[in-house]
């Protein structure tokens, strides 16, 4: 694994919308910026969501997801030599715009909740394929897309399929969420499709799980369990542990 050349120590901003437009006061939701490899909310709730020091700061993208929600995307990477990302972590706040009411109150039933420092968040994890999405669905305007053009411009890939793990937090008055985003290449995990779906889970990872609308999930059972030493469920439960070893957040 190798950090990326000093260019990158430039902050690099997409934005089609501005930072300081998705706040209004100190009740509102967070105005985040980044200091080293520290994402920090300057407002309520004041916290910082601390990346591994093993990831390079690549840059943010700022745009507006299906016109209903206001989006910033900040992304840490480990690669390697042929500039191809191992390892992402995004740093994702989103909140729905004015001209709705949408609310997020419908997935507090999803998942498994834990706590990060003063956080809770709702985890899984699933296997996706970035590159299959953003060709399946050119021109939707989904995150992966933004992710993909960003990337791209700075000759950057992320080889699929990769595992990801989310954690989300819920914002007070439930029109905004903080999500934070893991992705390992399967290989880095020592994995790949055909073990994962000859595993007895009742999984199908198939294109339509990579690249569909609808992430087919790992039970929690399976990658919280305590596996056998070089199992297939060993080795996916080691990858849940890294993205919770990816990052940490504490109060600001």
């Amino acid at each position: 694994m190798v950090r990326f050349v000093s260019f990158f120590v430039a902050v690099m901003v997409w934005a089609t919308t501005s930072a300081s437009a998705l706040a209004d006061a100190e009740n509102g939701p967070p105005v985040l910026s980044v200091s080293g490899n520290r994402v920090i909310s300057h407002n309520a709730p004041h916290f910082a969501i601390n990346v591994d020091d093993a990831f390079l700061y690549l840059g943010r993208t700022d745009f507006i997801l299906f016109g209903a929600a206001d989006v910033q995307r900040f992304y840490f990477a480990v690669g390697n030599e042929e500039r191809a990302l191992t390892r992402l972590l995004v740093v994702q706040f989103e909140q729905y715009r004015d001209t709705n009411e949408y609310t997020y109150n419908g997935r507090r039933d999803e998942g498994h909740w834990i706590d990060i420092g003063p956080l809770d968040f709702r985890t899984h994890a699933t296997v996706r394929d970035a590159g299959g999405i953003v060709e399946r669905w050119a021109g939707r305007g989904l995150e992966y897309e933004f992710q993909h053009g960003f990337l791209s411009t700075y000759s950057l890939d992320v080889p699929g399929p990769q595992l990801m793990r989310t954690f989300t937090h819920i914002l007070p008055g439930e029109r905004a969420e903080i999500i934070v985003l893991y992705y390992e290449l399967l290989g880095e995990a020592d994995l790949d499709l055909d073990a994962l779906n000859a595993a007895d889970w009742g999984l199908t990872l198939d294109d339509e799980a990579l690249t569909g609308r609808s992430p087919v999930y790992f039970p929690h059972d399976i990658v919280t369990g305590n596996a056998e030493d070089g199992s297939v469920a060993a080795r996916l439960q080691a990858f849940w542990r890294r993205g919770a070893g990816a990052f940490s957040v504490s109060a600001h």
